[in-house]
């Protein structure tokens, strides 16, 4: 069954939408980097550099996504630039997850467990899943392996369910605290908005054998995503003000924090006076990273 012109601008458009989304968000991140004062310290802002790099892999997967349409029976082929696009996100969530836990040990043991099988999944779904040549529409089709297409949207569910489990458990030691019910807000519209567009993907990978019902899905799915992880700046814009309001402060929160508007120094802070009292610098040093 091929792809019909007015069904290529359906995809077109949402690929569309999703492209700029990414580019919009390569240049409002290195704007972010070069406002933040920490760049001038020299720090190494591990959030710009691992935004940049999923809206990288977004633009690469939106345009290897186009080109395919242009492709001839040679060249009909593989799909690593979605997986590409897909481990890119799973790998801000997890870090940024390890921050705010402060890198605790079992919490980064975890990530790196959930990552790694994510990536089995990955092999597995480039082997099996990819292009195919339709000789009657003269074009390339994409054919999902229905095994792979469950376990890696499972497997992303399982990250993302993974992270706001520790966010909760990290913002309970602080939870009269405004920061705490921003953090638990965004984690929780990640996660519902996650479980929607991913339980669709699953259910499509099972059940769909149009190649344009097929494409729709994933692009649903590629939209999401980028819209939820260049949400990070209007996030950071929330906290920020919310740690700027003496109001609404938690008494554990020092002025030095405030200045700084460390969102994460913050959490980490918290967490470290209640549960093991001081002493832990070396936390806070590595926090600094997602500032």
């Amino acid at each position: 069954m091929s792809i019909t012109s007015r069904q290529f601008a359906i995809l077109g458009m949402l690929g569309g939408w999703t492209l700029e989304i990414s580019v919009n968000g390569v240049i409002s991140t290195i704007v972010y980097h070069f406002a933040n004062p920490n760049t001038k310290r020299g720090a190494i802002n591990w959030t710009a550099i691992l935004m940049t790099n999923f809206n990288f892999a977004c633009i690469v997967y939106m345009l290897n996504f186009f080109i395919d349409w242009f492709l001839g029976e040679s060249n009909c082929f593989g799909n690593s630039a979605s997986h590409y696009f897909y481990l890119s996100f799973d790998l801000f969530v997890l870090f940024k997850t390890c921050v705010i836990s402060g890198f605790h040990k079992g919490v980064v043991g975890m990530a790196g467990i959930i990552f790694v099988n994510r990536l089995c999944w990955t092999a597995l779904d480039i082997s099996r899943s990819g292009g195919y040549w339709d000789p009657v529409g003269q074009q390339c089709n994409y054919y999902q392996f229905p095994m792979s297409g469950i376990a890696y949207n499972a497997s992303d569910m399982i990250c993302d369910m993974f992270c706001t489990l520790v966010s909760v458990f990290g913002t309970s030691k602080i939870s009269k605290s405004r920061i705490a019910e921003v953090i638990l807000q965004e984690n929780f519209l990640r996660s519902l908005l996650m479980f929607c567009v991913n339980s669709y993907a699953m259910y499509a990978a099972l059940n769909f054998t149009d190649p344009f019902l097929t494409l729709a899905s994933f692009m649903i799915q590629n939209y999401t995503y980028a819209r939820l992880l260049n949400l990070e700046h209007f996030w950071i814009g929330v906290r920020k003000r919310t740690l700027s309001s003496p109001a609404k402060l938690d008494k554990q929160m020092t002025d030095s924090d405030v200045e700084r508007g460390s969102f994460i120094n913050t959490i980490v802070s918290s967490v470290r006076k209640s549960r093991i009292g001081a002493g832990r610098e070396s936390e806070t040093s590595q926090s600094k990273s997602f500032r």
